[in-house]
């Protein structure tokens, strides 16, 4: 028995190595089947390098960019919602740890598609959403003030939003409780910044066989929280980086400019 237990345990160890040795693992052979634009728009405008981002994120389910600063990352993301909002019926869903970045991404997106196909979520944060932006703040554009039925307007309309944006928590809001996974891609922006499970609650708005794209750097600013516990504790840390160390993730360094500033894409299906 002891013998039968020591060999089972080697057999682990010995996949455990493969997958590490092989970082794609088992997941090499499924190739995302999803048909739809992903696959025709061009990225203008992008160098060699961010092209490759690209079509990681156009061939795979989930795609991580991590670079330091200069490195092209808000340009890649903002061809690739260009690129995802002027072709094709897609609903998009961007989210980031502060307003301030989710209104640049909301302003961006907004170009793209008709005023009644776009909502920025929150309302109640004073000063925090884009002035420019305040016409189309769920707060206004859902009919009553009573929960029950913003409930029911999210419900019924958020399928046909093309472009849906906000910070992490508002994604969380009661008002969207009975929200049925009705969107085609979640893109997250300073992804390294927000905690793992604030990240995950917009997961749930998510269609299955959806695209997922993180896009951050671990070496700058991480999930930041006044709780002690958080702080010395495996919670604190976001789902890019953990995504990051699974196995199962191809992971390639391509470099932008000079070797000393790269660009590391990683990518898998689940």
């Amino acid at each position: 028995s002891t013998r039968k237990e020591s060999s089972a345990a080697s057999d682990v160890y010995k996949r455990q190595v493969k997958m590490n040795d092989d970082p794609v693992g088992p997941y090499k052979q499924r190739k995302c089947k999803f048909n739809s634009p992903f696959r025709h728009f061009l990225g203008d405008g992008l160098n060699p390098e961010q092209a490759e981002a690209l079509e990681a994120f156009k061939n795979h389910s989930v795609t991580l960019v991590q670079g330091p600063p200069g490195t092209g990352k808000s340009q890649l993301v903002k061809e690739i919602m260009r690129g995802l909002l002027s072709h094709g019926n897609l609903n998009v869903m961007v989210a980031a740890p502060t307003n301030s970045t989710a209104n640049e991404l909301a302003k961006h997106g907004r170009q793209f598609v008709m005023d009644s196909e776009f909502v920025r979520l929150g309302g109640s944060e004073n000063g925090k959403i884009d002035e420019s932006l305040r016409d189309r703040m769920f707060a206004k554009v859902a009919p009553s003030a009573r929960s029950k039925k913003r409930r029911t307007w999210a419900e019924d309309n958020f399928r046909y939003m093309k472009l849906v944006a906000g910070t992490f928590v508002v994604f969380g809001n009661e008002s969207f409780s009975n929200v049925e996974p009705c969107m085609d891609v979640y893109i997250v922006d300073e992804a390294a910044q927000g905690f793992e499970v604030e990240t995950m609650i917009v997961l749930n708005w998510l269609k299955r066989g959806g695209r997922v794209l993180f896009v951050g750097d671990f070496a700058q600013l991480p999930p930041t929280s006044d709780s002690h516990y958080v702080q010395f504790s495996q919670i604190g840390v976001s789902l890019m980086e953990r995504l990051s160390y699974r196995p199962g993730f191809l992971l390639s360094l391509i470099h932008i400019s000079e070797p000393t500033r790269p660009l590391y894409i990683s990518y898998a299906v689940f």
